[in-house]
């Protein structure tokens, strides 16, 4: 279990030349983190925030009120209607369309003339 510190508590630390920054043994305590554990870093303007993944667990789950956040088939749903609306549309523009008045006769006598082919 993390423990709380009652007070603002700070450290100066110093980071080597790799990039490493060591957290003082009174804040790990307090923090209730050991070698291993993961952090999860933060930039907040010119501040680095430090937080334990239990930390952000709590805060995730202190933000979720348990109520139901939507209907993700409902949304499916929604979606495949206006695309089936949107393909029902289109089929009846197409059928609107007067077909050509050839008959397939005429047509292929056409073709074949403008080939060169007409006999």
């Amino acid at each position: 279990m993390m423990a709380s510190m009652a007070h603002e508590t700070s450290f100066d630390t110093t980071m080597s030349k790799e990039g490493r920054v060591v957290i003082p043994a009174e804040l790990r305590r307090a923090l209730g983190v050991k070698a291993g554990d993961v952090l999860h870093l933060s930039l907040e303007g010119a501040s680095l925030k430090v937080t334990t993944s239990h930390a952000l667990m709590a805060e995730v789950w202190a933000n979720n009120s348990g109520e139901p956040t939507g209907d993700a088939g409902a949304d499916v749903r929604a979606f495949r209607d206006g695309d089936t609306a949107l393909d029902n549309a289109r089929h009846a523009a197409l059928a609107d369309t007067p077909a050509d008045p050839l008959t397939e006769d005429a047509l292929a006598d056409d073709l074949l003339s403008r080939l060169g082919l007409a006999g």
